[in-house]
């Protein structure tokens, strides 16, 4: 019985390219990077869409301001054969949508808003908005000392 289970289970997935393909997409994982002085970076993890045709469209705006700004459009990636022969180096890389919010002011918040969508449909939650803050610029320490450094044999001025 356990046999003909398994030859059953494995006639199933030797057959997966026989089934119809996954269109419509599913959202999956939304993941926010740490941002820099200036830009900020997301992925969107998504299942299906095998034509690859689905897009995210990005906005955003300073918090306590009315107005969206429309930002580039995530990239869809996914099914791509990365390889380097030098460095034993292959694999191939997951469904995702990646993207990058660029010329943010250092040290301010933003929200910012994702719309998928999909001629195919979307399943799952296909608006996200979330908000961000930039890096700020560090600053020097007021209480620090200053110290003149000279090469051996200077002969020059000396501050001390």
């Amino acid at each position: 019985m356990k046999l003909h289970r398994l030859l059953l289970l494995s006639g199933l997935l030797g057959f997966k390219n026989l089934l119809p393909a996954a269109d419509g997409v599913r959202a999956g994982e939304f993941i926010v990077e740490p941002s820099t002085f200036n830009n900020a970076g997301f992925e969107w993890k998504i299942e299906g869409d095998d034509n690859r045709n689905a897009t995210v469209a990005v906005s955003f705006r300073e918090q306590g301001t009315s107005s969206w700004k429309e930002a580039q459009p995530m990239l869809r990636i996914g099914d791509e054969k990365v390889w380097r022969a030098r460095e034993f180096l292959e694999y191939w890389t997951p469904r995702m949508f990646a993207g990058s919010i660029f010329q943010l002011e250092a040290g301010k918040t933003y929200e910012c808003r994702f719309e998928m969508a999909d001629p195919d449909g979307v399943a799952g939650e296909k608006s996200r908005q979330v908000t961000v803050t930039t890096r700020t610029y560090p600053k020097p320490y007021a209480g620090g000392r200053v110290l003149h450094v000279y090469p051996p044999n200077y002969e020059g001025p000396r501050e001390e």
